[in-house]
């Protein structure tokens, strides 16, 4: 497993407790050398090439429920992207956790 070659991003959720669970856009494809995307395709790829299992927010929501976390209330903090994809942002809403995305980055 790989940080994906495009952008490195991690999410961080903190639950009500401080408790902490961690995703990142991480890849399974350990042949590829860098990103497959051509600028302003979508995230295709990331599946059928580079075998993304998620997003970093997806993933940190998997890590979260897996070890008990109450996701209601809860804050995930977005680093290494300027915004979170509408599949992502409907399992945040879905999950009840607020968004902060903490880097910025120009467009």
């Amino acid at each position: 497993m790989q940080q994906c070659f495009k952008r490195e991003v991690c999410a961080i959720i903190v639950d009500e407790h401080g408790e902490i669970a961690v995703g990142q856009n991480l890849i399974l494809n350990n042949d590829i050398t860098e990103c497959p995307r051509v600028k302003g395709e979508g995230y295709d790829k990331c599946i059928t090439v580079c075998n993304q299992p998620g997003h970093a927010e997806t993933e940190a929501i998997s890590a979260a429920k897996s070890r008990g976390m109450t996701l209601k209330g809860a804050t995930l903090y977005l680093i290494g992207h300027y915004r979170v994809c509408s599949d992502c942002q409907r399992e945040c809403d879905e999950a009840g956790l607020n968004i902060v995305i903490v880097t910025k980055e120009n467009k």
